[in-house]
């Protein structure tokens, strides 16, 4: 079983490879009959946006990651251990996001849209007392600002990523 999803993989690989490379033969960016090395056409032909939103999700994920672990090792963490699972796990789950927004991995574009949507509507609900969270999320900006500046930057990544260019990147 192993063996088929490998070779599977291989060939989305050299469908992904050989689609990049018509789009940029088409774009004047590539002569036809060159061929291109694997990492460039990742960051050639990026739109900013998805370069911004993959780079900022990478950052996020890894600062929280480094953050909780110094805290955690140095036992300055007050947080119960469901919120620290819970915070170890969104740091990887926005680092593999981010990875896969740069690499234009279509399930990532949908990912990252349903969980930007999930934390809108977590901030939504928190904010509203309907639900809480038992243990407070550190933070160094005024939790109001901190809900104001995330609400908006989700919704940026949900306007952004529904787009129908953007769509058109991520196409299966």
């Amino acid at each position: 079983m192993p063996y088929k999803r490998n070779v599977a993989t291989k060939q989305r690989s050299e469908v992904r490879r050989h689609h990049l490379n018509i789009y940029l033969q088409q774009s004047n960016v590539v002569k036809h009959g060159t061929t291109t090395p694997l990492s460039f056409p990742i960051l050639m032909k990026q739109k900013k946006g998805m370069l911004f939103f993959g780079l900022t999700e990478i950052t996020i994920g890894t600062f929280t990651l480094i953050a909780t672990a110094i805290s955690f090792f140095y036992h300055i963490s007050t947080k119960p251990l469901n919120i620290l699972i819970f915070v170890i796990a969104s740091s990887i789950i926005s680092i593999s996001l981010g990875l896969g927004i740069i690499l234009r991995y279509h399930y990532a574009r949908k990912l990252l849209m349903f969980f930007a949507g999930w934390i809108i509507l977590s901030k939504f609900l928190v904010s509203t007392n309907i639900i809480s969270i038992s243990g407070a999320l550190e933070t160094t900006l005024p939790l109001s600002l901190k809900n104001i500046i995330s609400i908006l930057y989700h919704l940026v990544i949900i306007l952004y990523f529904h787009h129908p260019s953007v769509k058109k990147e991520y196409a299966e």
